[in-house]
């Protein structure tokens, strides 16, 4: 192996110690991809960096082998953090004061792919931003940005700017010029919009998220390939499932236009829900211009983890099991990198 195939080996390895992970393939595919991201200086970097973001002179430490001085080191990392390889920079600075400049390493798949994917609901997501300090910014969605690439424009809505984040995560988003500031009334304005337009909101998996996608079923690479299997509302956690009165029900057809999910259809001029495509994110309900359908509460309540700590100790027991999560919570207590 060569000693440049090793160092992406390395920093595979490493990755893949981290909640989410970054697993190996049979095709090798994962190497390829780190190659095309990082460069093998940047690669051999990434792996002396641990999760959770740490003063500069602490990574110099680790790093003196590679001949560099510390004001190189922070310029490298800044510049790895324009380019969206790791997290840092001013941001964790000023919100680590006294620490100076921080820098850990990113999840290549955040919480929200994790196996409970949570479904947000608007009044919930109304009140989270209402009673938030912000900043908020919004952002272009990134699936129909590429459809409208491969001139195969959405065919469910005209919004594009629908990727909303708050708080930390909006400051990290402005930073890196993903979107753009704007003030809360703005906020609640697009929020309005996107349920006019049936859109699924899409929450990072904590009571409090930082990050929310207002998803179409025509782009949303998560949506269109879930929506590909018998039963795709065993992927989503909702606590929540769609029932039409049928005595109210006109047969105007709006529920089956708004559904991003295909689960409703039209017999004998009846709305009619699958429960199998059903995943309770209410938009029918709130578009039903004759208040026909209502949303039921399942038997069984899921609540999402307090913050994404948890949510990531979480993910990381899963994944590794309580010897392994143990051990990763041992190198937390002795500082040493994870």
């Amino acid at each position: 192996m060569s000693e440049e195939k090793d160092i992406y080996r390395q920093l595979q390895q490493r990755l893949d110690d981290l909640p989410v992970g970054f697993p190996t393939s049979n095709t090798g595919l994962e190497i390829d991809l780190l190659k095309k991201l990082f460069t093998p200086k940047e690669a051999e970097i990434a792996t002396k960096l641990g999760f959770l973001p740490e003063p500069v002179k602490k990574i110099h430490s680790r790093v003196k082998k590679m001949g560099m001085s510390l004001n190189e080191l922070e310029i490298m990392l800044d510049d790895m953090v324009q380019k969206g390889l790791i997290l840092g920079g001013d941001i964790y600075k000023k919100r680590e004061k006294g620490k100076g400049t921080l820098y850990g390493n990113a999840l290549y798949g955040i919480g929200i792919h994790a196996p409970e994917q949570h479904v947000g609901f608007y009044d919930d997501i109304r009140k989270l931003v209402e009673n938030s300090s912000g900043p908020f910014a919004i952002g272009d969605c990134i699936c129909r940005k590429s459809k409208d690439v491969l001139e195969a424009p959405c065919k469910a809505t005209n919004l594009r700017e629908t990727c909303i984040t708050l708080e930390e995560a909006a400051l990290n988003t402005l930073y890196l010029g993903y979107g753009r500031k704007i003030k809360k009334d703005e906020m609640l304005e697009i929020l309005t919009k996107s349920q006019n337009e049936g859109l699924i909101l899409q929450t990072t998996n904590a009571q409090r998220p930082l990050s929310i996608c207002a998803c179409c079923g025509d782009c949303c690479d998560f949506l269109t390939a879930l929506k590909k299997l018998p039963r795709p509302s065993e992927y989503f956690t909702s606590n929540f499932y769609s029932e039409v009165d049928q005595s109210l029900c006109e047969g105007c057809g709006t529920c089956i236009e708004k559904c991003q999910m295909g689960a409703l259809t039209l017999v004998d001029n009846i709305s009619h829900v699958n429960l199998n495509y059903c995943i309770g994110c209410g938009n029918c309900a709130s578009n039903c211009p004759s208040n026909a359908i209502r949303l039921v509460k399942k038997s069984k309540e899921y609540v999402p983890p307090k913050d994404y700590q948890k949510l990531y100790m979480k993910i990381l027991l899963k994944r590794k099991g309580l010897a392994g999560s143990l051990k990763v919570l041992g190198k937390l207590i002795l500082r040493k990198p994870i």
